[in-house]
């Protein structure tokens, strides 16, 4: 799983923080751990955002921790720094949480809007997330891309088979 993890750390004195801050962002940028590191600080603090690959989160927020103290130590000599923040969430991609219409649903999924019109009734179709009014539902693309691929992985092969009504008299 990922984690997207935000650490803030409090390192006093520090001296011309805008070329440390690229020292210790070119080294957290080496560690393969962390994926796409932002660094960010001022006078007295540091701040990095990235995702890290773990299974827990308490694994995300101290894979970040060490390598942020070891590039802080790096670039500053051994300062002397404190944890202030700590942020981590399961990261999730900015494109599966995108809200979408059913219109956008069929053009995704190559289907007409009338069949996704009949899909989304089916019960095991995903909640729409908001509502622009009574008639627009928006969905979760995450979660009609997930519904979509198990519903085509349970799916036949083949056009579904017409039970014959018996003849009435």
């Amino acid at each position: 799983m990922e984690f997207t993890t935000r650490l803030e750390i409090r390192v006093p004195d520090l001296e011309d923080p805008s070329d440390r801050l690229i020292d210790v962002y070119e080294q957290l940028e080496k560690c393969e751990e962390l994926l796409g590191p932002a660094v960010s600080g001022g006078r007295e603090s540091i701040a990095v955002l990235c995702q890290v690959e773990s299974s827990e989160s308490w694994e995300s927020i101290t894979t970040v921790l060490r390598h942020l103290a070891e590039a802080v130590n790096c670039s500053y000599a051994n300062a002397k720094h404190k944890l202030i923040s700590v942020e981590c969430e399961p990261y999730v991609d900015p494109e599966l949480a995108e809200p979408v219409s059913r219109a956008e649903i069929a053009r995704r999924l190559k289907l007409s809007e009338g069949r996704v019109h009949q899909l989304a009734q089916r019960s095991d179709f995903p909640k729409p997330a908001l509502r622009v009014d009574t008639t627009r539902p928006l969905f979760r693309w995450g979660d009609v891309k997930t519904w979509n691929e198990l519903r085509l992985k349970e799916a036949k092969p083949g056009r579904p088979v017409k039970i014959k009504e018996p003849a009435t008299a």
